[in-house]
């Protein structure tokens, strides 16, 4: 194998880091969200349900 690489495979490669707490070494895909409600339990107005629609 060589010892010079490609720009792509230098790109590819770039900023490798395992994360110290789980050794993952690619980022999790998390599939959904939390939206804060206000201090009475209400939700503020505007995009509130992430099945029903997309912001």
């Amino acid at each position: 194998m060589s010892v010079y690489s490609h720009i792509e495979t230098l790109a590819v490669h770039a900023g490798h880091h395992i994360d110290p707490h789980s050794r993952a070494v690619m980022p999790p895909i998390h599939l959904s969200s939390t939206f804060e409600r206000n201090a009475d339990g209400s939700y503020a107005s505007g995009f509130v349900y992430s099945r029903s629609d997309n912001p």
